[in-house]
């Protein structure tokens, strides 16, 4: 009869012990599930981010665009940026960017600052036709994967 009770104790505390490791394992599960949402959502919101910042620098260019449309130079000088040699019929102004994508100052001369490597390209290419088309595309250094691209054309008032 004592035997029989102690085989009924062992068989409800290992039960315990079993419905105890199922629980754990359900709840480690979740929890993993979970932290690979989190993660997917933390990339989701710093994508988003670059491109609502590289949607902002490319408005700031095509308010300089729009300022002086034939002014590569004054341009390109805003920015830090500079100009490519001209080829046929196209014109190509390179603005390096940091991380946050603000413009990076070239340190010509003063070697005491570190100068900040870009981790973002836009390079503005004007292209002169009848109407002035330009495309403004920022690259990410790193992946080279296009994070942003606007095509621009202004068109220029005929002269009395």
């Amino acid at each position: 009869m004592e035997e029989t009770k102690l085989n009924i104790k062992n068989s409800k505390s290992s039960l315990f012990l079993m419905e105890l490791i199922i629980v754990i394992m359900f709840f480690a599960l979740a929890s993993g599930s979970c932290i690979q949402l989190f993660a997917k959502a933390h990339q989701l919101t710093e994508a988003t981010t670059v491109k609502q910042q590289a949607m902002m620098i490319t408005d700031s260019v095509i308010a300089c665009i729009k300022q002086r449309p034939n002014d590569l130079e004054w341009i390109a000088s805003r920015f830090y940026g500079e100009i490519l040699e001209k080829e046929f019929m196209e014109e190509k102004v390179i603005i390096s960017l940091d991380d946050s994508l603000n413009p990076v100052e070239k340190n010509i001369g003063n070697k005491n600052q570190k100068s900040k490597t870009p981790s973002y390209q836009l390079t503005m290419t004007k292209t002169n036709t009848k109407a002035e088309n330009y495309k403004i595309e920022i690259i990410d250094c790193k992946t080279k994967q296009l994070i942003y691209q606007q095509d621009i054309v202004c068109h220029q008032a005929i002269g009395k």
